[in-house]
């Protein structure tokens, strides 16, 4: 009867030992990706004509996350909605990708959430000629 009394008591204590480990790795687990989780917020975005948001079938915050996955390090300056003279709503984010590039143009359709097109922005060059008093 001890031995019985015993050995239920043994594993039962190893049956919560183990359920006690695997509950800490989940939770381990769940604050390194809250710690190495890059948030970024929303940018606001201008509208060309008044009215472009209300016709997005994409919402803009979504828009975002689409244009940053081409630049997945990369920060939003900016953000607009225009329309094109095909008739095209699109979003055009200016990202600045990780590094020491060039920023870039993301054009995401408005209404179906298709990257359209990615346009590098030349750098500037500082303004080295001389002029005369």
């Amino acid at each position: 009867m001890r031995t019985l009394v015993l050995a239920a008591a043994l594993s039962l204590g190893v049956a919560a030992a183990g359920a006690g480990q695997d509950t800490t790795r989940v939770q381990d687990t769940t604050a390194i990706k809250k710690d190495t989780a890059k948030v970024q917020a929303v940018v606001t975005i201008k509208e060309n004509k008044p009215g472009l948001l209300a016709l997005a079938k994409i919402q803009p915050a979504d828009a975002q996350n689409i244009a940053l996955t081409k630049y997945p390090d990369g920060t939003v300056l900016s953000g607009q909605i225009t329309r094109k003279r095909g008739g095209e709503l699109l979003y055009v984010f200016m990202i600045q990708p990780a590094g020491n590039h060039r920023k870039r143009q993301v054009l995401v359709d408005a209404m179906n959430g298709e990257i359209v097109n990615t346009i590098p922005i030349a750098k500037t060059k500082p303004d080295t000629s001389k002029k005369s008093p």
